[in-house]
């Protein structure tokens, strides 16, 4: 991946993009401006994601269905969400804080 001049890498790892109740699996990459989600080559349908950091207002918690405390949500200034199914749920929170999102978050 190219990154853009006034960006750096923070951290890159496995993750799923929890789309339409399926967990697409793929690559998380948190820089200092952006978080990418790189789909893997099985999902054809699903492009790059990319979330500006200025643009995520709240991280929050959840279970993926209900059982498994693996879910970041995303709450982004526009009013729209985007999910994800991590690891660590809790580093990735600490790494988004350390970037300098997360006015707000919450946990369940």
């Amino acid at each position: 991946m190219d990154l853009r001049s006034d960006e750096k890498l923070i951290c890159e790892e496995g993750g799923s993009y929890f789309h339409q109740f399926v967990a697409v699996g793929g690559k998380m990459i948190l820089t200092t401006r952006r978080l990418y989600f790189y789909p893997n080559k099985n999902h054809q349908s699903l492009s790059l994601i990319e979330v500006p950091l200025a643009t995520i207002d709240e991280v929050n918690f959840f279970k993926t269905l209900n059982i498994s405390p693996n879910g970041l949500m995303l709450m982004l200034s526009d009013g729209s969400m985007i999910s994800f199914v991590v690891d660590n749920r809790q580093e990735w929170k600490t790494r988004l804080e350390n970037a300098g999102v997360c006015r707000k978050a919450g946990m369940a």
